[in-house]
């Protein structure tokens, strides 16, 4: 019988943004140190660490893969599918990734 493979670490970004900004606020504005902040918010010690490094700290960022179209591509074709959802014809996976 084959193992399943079983994750290590299940916490894989359980913030939210405005906890994640509003501690690196902290940090940048000098109210509290990193680790205080981390802990506060419920956030990695390095993730705040990280933004306020890269230069990068506020910016959204998304988890995964980025997108092979382009967001605006993107926004499009959910704006085109869920309107052919309204009309009944809803395409399955197969007819949208052709």
């Amino acid at each position: 019988m084959p193992t399943t493979y079983k994750r290590k670490n299940e916490e894989k970004a359980k913030w939210s943004a405005g906890s994640l900004r509003n501690a690196i606020e902290c940090v940048q504005n000098r109210t509290m140190g990193v680790n205080e902040a981390a802990r506060q918010f419920g956030i990695p010690k390095t993730t705040p660490k990280d933004r306020i490094k890269k230069g990068d700290a506020i910016k959204q960022h998304r988890l995964g893969p980025s997108s092979a179209l382009g967001e605006d591509a993107e926004l499009k074709l959910v704006r085109h599918i869920k309107k052919l959802q309204t009309f009944g014809f809803a395409p399955d996976r197969e007819s949208v990734r052709i």
